[in-house]
C-alpha cells in the first residue's frame, strides 16, 4: 500500500477515535451539568416471624371481698388435760402423774434440791384432776424476797413460826380421819422435821405418823411430808417405825447439784416405797408450778379453804358473839363440843389436866382423853377464836374473858381469888 495513503488512513482512524471520546465525555459533562438525581433502589422489605404466643394482656385484679378473721377459739381444760398427760407419757413421766393419787408421800433431800417445787407440782396436778380438791400447806418459813410463793389455790399456814396455826390444821385433819371423811383433801407439812419439838410432843407426832400409816389410803387423805433426810423424826421419832413408814410412804428423793458453788436442783429423782417400784426419773426444768399455772390459769381462781375466824366485838357483845358461835360449834366434832360445853358450865377458866380427870363420855369413846390429845383441841379453839389462853396451861371461853376483865378495870372492885385447882394424879399408862 502506499505509505501516504497509509498514513492517512491511521490519521482518520485516530480522528474518529478521538472524536468519539470527546462526544462521550461531552454527553457525561452535560449530565452532570443538568443535577438529575439518580433514585436509590428500595429497600428491601423484611418479614418477621415470631417464633412464640404473646402474652394476654393482663386482666383487671378483681379484690376478694374481705371475710371477718376467725377467731382462734381456746382449748377446753379438758383437751389441755389430755394433752398434759400425753406430753408427760413422751419425756417418760407418767409417774409423776399417778403420784396425784399415792398417799402419803415423802419428799426427802438437802437444802435446794427442789423438795417445795416438787410437791407442789404434785399438789396442782391433783387440783387438774379435780378443780374440787383442797389444798392446805403448813409451813413456819417466812417468805422473804426470791423465794418463790405457793398457788393461790392453795391455803397457806403458820408463815413465820406460827406452830399454833400448823397444829391447828394437823388437828383438823385427824378430825377428818375420825368422822371417816372420804372426800380428798391434800395437806402439806414443810419442815416436818422441828414439828416434834414445836408442834407437839413425841406422841402427838407418833398419833399422827400412826394414822398416816393405818388410815389415810382408806379415806383420801393426802399427806404430804417436806424434810431434809429420812431420819427419825420424819418418822415421827417412832421406833420401829421406820420399815412400816418405808413401806407405806412413797418417798420421793430429791437431789441437787453445785454450779459455781451455789447449790441448785438436780433433775435426778428417785421414787420409791408406797407400792411403786424404784425408778430413777429426768425431772425436766420445765415441770414447774409456774408451767402448769400457765398452762392451767383456772387454777388460780380456785378459793382456797380457810379456816373460821371470829371478830373481836369486845366486852358484852362478845359474849353474845360467842354464844352464837359455841351453838353454831356444836354441830361439829364430838370432841369439841364437849369440851365447850364443859367450859359453858364451868364458867371460868380451866386446864387440860382438869378436863382429863372430868372424863367427858366423849374424850373417852372416842379415846381422846389424854393430856396430848386434850392439848391438841383446846389449842384448835383457840385457833378459831372460841378460847383464849389466860394463863399458863389454862384456857377460857372468849366472852367469859373479856367479861372477868371488865369487872377487875372496874373502879373499887375486888380482885377475884383464883379457883382452888385439884391435886394432880399420876397418870394411869
Amino acid at each position: 500500500m502506499n505509505p501516504t495513503l497509509l498514513s492517512i488512513v491511521v490519521a482518520g482512524a485516530i480522528g474518529v477515535s478521538l472524536f468519539d471520546d470527546f462526544e462521550t465525555k461531552r454527553k457525561l459533562r452535560e449530565s452532570l451539568n443538568s443535577h438529575q438525581t439518580i433514585a436509590p433502589p428500595p429497600p428491601e422489605t423484611i418479614e418477621y416471624v415470631q417464633d412464640y404466643e404473646p402474652e394476654p394482656e393482663p386482666l383487671p385484679q378483681v379484690q376478694p371481698t374481705p371475710q371477718p378473721e376467725e377467731q382462734v377459739q381456746p382449748k377446753t381444760f379438758e383437751h389441755r388435760k389430755a394433752r398434759l398427760i400425753q406430753v408427760l407419757a413422751e419425756y417418760n413421766l407418767t409417774p409423776v402423774w399417778e403420784l396425784r393419787n399415792a398417799t402419803p408421800l415423802r419428799f426427802t433431800g438437802w437444802q435446794r434440791s427442789g423438795k417445795s417445787t416438787k410437791a407442789q407440782v404434785i399438789a396442782l396436778l391433783r387440783q387438774i384432776d379435780n378443780l374440787q380438791h383442797p389444798v392446805t400447806v403448813c409451813t413456819p418459813h417466812f417468805c422473804t424476797p426470791g423465794d418463790k410463793t405457793w398457788s393461790s389455790s392453795f391455803k397457806v399456814v403458820g408463815s413465820g413460826n406460827q406452830w399454833g396455826q400448823i397444829k391447828g390444821e394437823i388437828d383438823r385433819l385427824m378430825g377428818r380421819l375420825a368422822k371417816g371423811d372420804t372426800n380428798p383433801y391434800t395437806t402439806i407439812l414443810d419442815e416436818f422435821s422441828a414439828y416434834a419439838g414445836n408442834v407437839g410432843k413425841d406422841s402427838y407426832i407418833q398419833e399422827l405418823m400412826l394414822s398416816a400409816v393405818r388410815e389415810m389410803a382408806k379415806h383420801n387423805e393426802m399427806l404430804m411430808l417436806i424434810a431434809h433426810g429420812d431420819t427419825m423424826a420424819i418418822n415421827g421419832n417412832v421406833k420401829g417405825l421406820s420399815d412400816a413408814m418405808r413401806g407405806n410412804f412413797v418417798t420421793v428423793g430429791c437431789n441437787r447439784k453445785l454450779i459455781d458453788g451455789r447449790a441448785h436442783p438436780d433433775s435426778r429423782v428417785t421414787i420409791d416405797g408406797g407400792g411403786f417400784p424404784s425408778r430413777t426419773l429426768d425431772w425436766p426444768d420445765w415441770l414447774t408450778p409456774e408451767w402448769l399455772l400457765a398452762n392451767f390459769p383456772e387454777l388460780e381462781t380456785i378459793a382456797p379453804v380457810t379456816a373460821e375466824s371470829v371478830p373481836s366485838l369486845g366486852a358484852v357483845a362478845e359474849i353474845q358473839k360467842n354464844s352464837e358461835i359455841q351453838e353454831a360449834f356444836s354441830n361439829g366434832d364430838p370432841c369439841h363440843k364437849a369440851i365447850v360445853e364443859w367450859f359453858q358450865r364451868r364458867g371460868t377458866a380451866g386446864t387440860p389436866r382438869q378436863i382429863q380427870l372430868t372424863k367427858l363420855k366423849a374424850l373417852v369413846d372416842a379415846g381422846s382423853n389424854r393430856i396430848e390429845a386434850i392439848q391438841m383441841v383446846l389449842d384448835t379453839l383457840v385457833y378459831d377464836g372460841i378460847l383464849a389462853v389466860v394463863g399458863v396451861d389454862t384456857y377460857a371461853l372468849v366472852g367469859v374473858v373479856e367479861a372477868t376483865n371488865q369487872r377487875v378495870n372496874e373502879p373499887h372492885s375486888t380482885p377475884r381469888q383464883p379457883t382452888p385447882q385439884p391435886t394432880p394424879h399420876p397418870e394411869v399408862s
